[in-house]
């Protein structure tokens, strides 16, 4: 199963809304919808701006990790940041797969392994302390 985003290059504010909506490819619909939070319009809200973060993922290659946050539609108290490899960058969007599944409940039917595209407007951090052989 893949999780697809609609429309990645707008999705910095698709209807409105701060989180990128993702379904999967499988043909059916998941029960709850799952969103990717856009962590920049969030940020931008609250007037923070991390240009340590900025540089970061300007200098990201394939292989590399980066930190989304998940949110369930239905339970937005379900939020849950996890790892993403990059596999693909084709100018401002990204692809990658998940590198474990999450721990939430209503998140059950997201697997390691699910591929998903976003943009730098989703990336919520880098994790520290990896090496970049291991990225």
């Amino acid at each position: 199963m893949a999780l697809k985003c609609r429309d990645p290059a707008k999705a910095t504010d698709w209807a409105g809304r701060a989180e990128l909506p993702c379904s999967w490819a499988k043909g059916s619909t998941m029960r709850d919808s799952i969103l990717i939070e856009n962590i920049e319009a969030k940020r931008h809200q609250e007037g923070i701006e991390d240009i340590e973060l900025v540089q970061e993922i300007r200098g990201l290659k394939v292989g590399d990790l980066v930190k989304l946050t998940f949110l369930s539609e239905s339970m937005p108290s379900a939020a849950e940041t996890l790892c993403v490899r990059i596999t693909r960058i084709e100018g401002a969007v990204f692809r990658g797969v998940l590198a474990k599944r999450p721990t939430s409940k209503c998140m059950s039917e997201v697997r390691a392994g699910s591929r998903l595209t976003f943009t730098a407007a989703h990336i919520h951090s880098i994790p520290k302390g990896v090496p970049a052989h291991e990225r």
